[in-house]
């Protein structure tokens, strides 16, 4: 069985981005820095190490899904297209914390 890759995100306090990076580096994990954190693309193999051995991030974000929405019918519409069992068990409920830049929505 092939290991899923997945898109992961370390999250860092302002500043702290590059010693997350270095921190993931000398985990063996080559990501990128960005404002807040230091993405990378990883399998759980690397997600487990992080989410073990990272000191300065705060989480590690497992993304899910990246989509525009306009307004909240089309944010909801594009949340509920997510396969959502690939997360969670049958009857259990998902929380959305949804980031947005610039956003008319409120």
């Amino acid at each position: 069985m092939a290991a899923t890759t997945r898109e992961l995100f370390a999250v860092a306090a302002p500043g702290l981005e590059p010693l997350v990076a270095a921190e993931l580096r000398a985990l063996g994990i080559d990501g990128s820095v960005e404002h807040g954190g230091v993405a990378w693309q990883g399998d759980d193999a690397s997600l487990s190490r992080a989410v073990l051995h990272l000191r300065v991030a705060g989480r590690v974000l497992v993304r899910v899904a990246r989509f525009r929405a306009r307004g909240f019918p089309e944010l909801e519409r594009h949340a509920s297209r997510i396969d959502w069992s690939r997360y969670v068990t049958g009857g259990d409920g998902v929380v959305l914390r949804v980031t947005s830049r610039k956003s008319r929505l409120y």
